[in-house]
């Protein structure tokens, strides 16, 4: 909000308890609306989506077709996307990301976006700092969460700790494009 202070954020989740956690934090700034809300089917228009690292739920094609009707003429859109950074993942990658097959390359991505009907203006790899900023606390709560755990949780939170070493130790097979997109004018329209 330091960026743009006369700006105003709208934020959606689906899950209450995590809207519920925002709504506690911002519920004094006049600036920042939380809504419980489906990012499939947003019915406001903004200037400017941002969405990290939850594309893959709708699919970066289908994500982008979806909030085109979203956007304000003039308006852009920035995802971060899981892809490979390498033809040859290491096997301990390749296995832990065959639960999500369609990860695909930078050119991928970009395909994808071409597909929806958008230019992608600049992409970027996600740093390793943000990364770390990420599994950082997470190593904590898990470590926290481990003793008592039942079998249940002890398989997510192992699931949880191995994804963390693995990209530790393969940060240069894959990890997180940023990508800024904006929708190409259709044929026919005046910039939508």
């Amino acid at each position: 909000m330091d960026a743009a202070p006369q700006g105003h954020v709208t934020a959606l989740d689906k899950t209450a308890h995590f809207v519920d956690a925002a709504r506690a934090r911002w519920q004094d700034d006049p600036r920042v609306t939380l809504l419980r809300a489906d990012m499939a089917a947003i019915h406001n228009e903004y200037d400017f989506i941002w969405c990290a690292g939850a594309v893959y739920f709708m699919g970066v094609t289908e994500a982008l077709t979806a909030w085109r009707r979203a956007l304000r003429p003039g308006g852009m859109i920035a995802f971060s996307e899981v892809c490979w950074f390498t033809g040859n993942p290491s096997p301990r990658a390749a296995t832990h990301w065959q639960q999500y097959p369609a990860m695909t390359d930078a050119e991928g991505i970009a395909a994808r976006v071409a597909a929806a009907g958008y230019e992608t203006i600049a992409t970027r790899r996600l740093s390793d700092a943000a990364w770390e900023s990420y599994y950082t606390p997470l190593d904590a709560r898990i470590a926290s969460l481990r003793p008592g755990a039942d079998a249940a949780l002890a398989a997510v939170l192992d699931a949880a700790q191995e994804e963390a070493a693995c990209w530790r130790a393969h940060r240069e097979d894959f990890g997180y494009l940023l990508s800024l997109v904006r929708p190409l004018p259709r044929a026919g329209s005046a910039g939508r």
